[in-house]
């Protein structure tokens, strides 16, 4: 935008957002209340962000029905932690509504306390947006030690690198199939889980916080004028 209207080239810099979320590590006592209030079992997978249709969960619900007819046992409860967004309601009624889904498919708006249970306890998440920008719920699995699923798509990709899995995300066959094999195959879930505990670097807040003023440092040294203009733009 800048070169196609001859304007100065302002320098950039990409910002890491955080992804570590200081929880109390909860007690049994209360983990299993949270678990048996909202009828959640012992094996189940997660995924957290806004009910919406960039988040894609459409896809993971006829991935859902696929693994039904299949008349798999091993089928894990699917946990939907988010708010209902824009345009949303349809979508939640029909779930609400499918018998086959019931008890399956587990949706709701979550504490922060609640959250942070989800996340120790889940088998592990999946994340099926069709975009994000800096994707804050990919790198809190990581955080937690939680292998993900993610859709195939590059800002993804940037942050989960081969620490993960990925499917196409319309691909409701490749879902339904890479959701089965993890949770059938825990001695490769357990190998995916030890990498990242050994080799994942989570970017703290804190962190994230020192990196923009380091950024705006070097902004400033382009001069009061250009400095403020930037930050009015």
């Amino acid at each position: 935008y800048q070169k196609e209207n001859q304007q100065k080239i302002c320098p950039a810099y990409a910002m890491k957002f955080g992804s570590n979320i200081i929880g109390k590590n909860p007690s049994k006592k209360r983990t299993k209340e949270v678990l048996d209030y909202y009828q959640i079992s012992d094996n189940f997978i997660l995924t957290v962000g806004s009910i919406e249709a960039r988040k894609n969960h459409e896809t993971l619900y006829q991935a859902y029905l696929k693994l039904i007819q299949q008349e798999n046992t091993s089928i894990p409860q699917l946990v939907i932690c988010g708010y209902p967004g824009w345009k949303t309601k349809d979508f939640i009624s029909q779930l609400d509504n499918d018998e086959r889904v019931r008890g399956k498919i587990i949706h709701g708006t979550f504490s922060d306390e609640e959250l942070d249970i989800l996340y120790r306890n889940c088998n592990f998440t999946v994340l099926p947006s069709l975009y994000e920008g800096w994707s804050l719920t990919l790198p809190e699995s990581l955080n937690y030690g939680k292998f993900c699923i993610a859709s195939d798509v590059d800002p993804l990709r940037e942050i989960g690198q081969d620490f993960i899995d990925y499917v196409h995300p319309y691909d409701s066959d490749g879902w339904a199939e890479k959701i089965l094999y993890y949770s059938d195959n825990f001695d490769k879930l357990k190998e995916k889980e030890e990498k990242i505990h050994t080799a994942w670097h989570t970017i703290t807040w804190k962190e994230c916080a020192e990196n923009t003023a380091n950024a705006l440092d070097q902004l400033a040294k382009y001069g009061p004028q250009s400095f403020a203009t930037t930050m009015e733009e």
